[in-house]
C-alpha cells in the first residue's frame, strides 16, 4: 500500500514539474531565458511516465544537433570562401590623453 502510494505521488509530482517546465519553456522561447533547455527538462521528466514525451523529447534533440551541424557547416564554407569579417582594432585617441 505504502509503494501504491508512493508511485501515485511521485507520478502526479512529475507530471505536475515536467508540464510546469515545458510551459515556462516555451515562455522563455519568445522571452529572455534558456528555452530550449528547459523544454527538454520539462520533456526528460515527463519521459520518465509517458512515452509521448520522450519521443518528443528525442525528436527535439535530433532537430538541435542537426541545427548545429548545418551552423558549422555553413561557418566553414564561409571561412573557406574568405567571407568572414576580420575583427578591427578598437579605435584610441592618444591625442585626448
Amino acid at each position: 500500500m505504502k509503494r501504491t502510494l508512493l508511485s501515485g505521488t511521485r507520478l502526479v509530482a512529475d507530471t505536475v514539474l515536467g508540464h510546469l517546465l515545458l510551459v515556462a519553456g516555451l515562455v522563455m522561447l519568445a522571452t529572455p531565458g534558456p528555452g530550449l533547455v528547459t523544454v527538454v527538462a520539462g520533456l526528460a521528466v515527463l519521459g520518465r511516465h509517458y512515452r509521448w514525451a520522450s519521443r518528443l523529447r528525442t525528436i527535439v534533440l535530433r532537430r538541435i544537433r542537426d541545427a548545429g551541424t548545418a551552423v558549422r557547416a555553413r561557418m566553414g564554407r564561409r571561412r573557406a570562401d574568405g567571407h568572414v569579417v576580420p575583427v578591427e582594432e578598437p579605435h584610441v585617441d592618444r591625442d585626448a590623453a
